[in-house]
């Protein structure tokens, strides 16, 4: 199993890449920082304490522990992601999503993460179309790879 953050380059297949044009990482919040991932635990518990006593149910206990556990999944669980040339993926609980560079025309720094957006002004909807990569201790690598890839992009269609 991979450490909490770790970046690693792939080797790129059968499909000719050369290492440095891939990027992959994963990042595991909840091992990075466990004080906080203690005090998640800690909420949840208390709150399954106040259901059972409340309710006397262990099926709600059980039930809202579930619920707790699954809104802070992106927190306790690993997500991995992988940047190509042609496109972003990143992968949690077993599912792989991926879009196309072509999708995005904005790249920003954000906190411990950068923020590819649709659009080339901020504007109202970016939470909800935009992607937010976590990046943890390779966030100058991901912001420059993913500036490199979109203003290849813009150059492209100017020529």
């Amino acid at each position: 199993m991979l450490g909490e953050e770790q970046c690693f380059c792939d080797m790129g297949g059968n499909s000719g890449e050369t290492p440095e044009e891939n990027l992959t990482w994963r990042v595991f919040p909840a091992r990075s920082h466990p004080q906080k991932a203690a005090i998640a635990v800690l909420i949840i518990a208390l709150f399954c304490g106040f259901v059972l006593w409340r309710f006397s149910s262990v099926v709600w206990v059980v039930f809202s522990g579930v619920v707790l556990f699954l809104s802070l999944a992106r927190f306790f669980l690993p997500t991995t992601y992988h940047l190509t040339p042609t496109h972003v993926s990143f992968t949690f609980l077993g599912v792989t999503r991926s879009r196309a560079w072509s999708d995005f025309h904005r790249v920003e720094r954000e906190g411990l993460g950068v923020f590819l957006s649709p659009f080339e002004t901020p504007g109202r909807l970016d939470n909800y179309r935009g992607l937010f990569l976590l990046c943890g201790k390779n966030l100058s690598e991901v912001l420059d790879f993913a500036r490199r890839h979109i203003k290849e992009k813009s150059q492209d269609a100017e020529s």
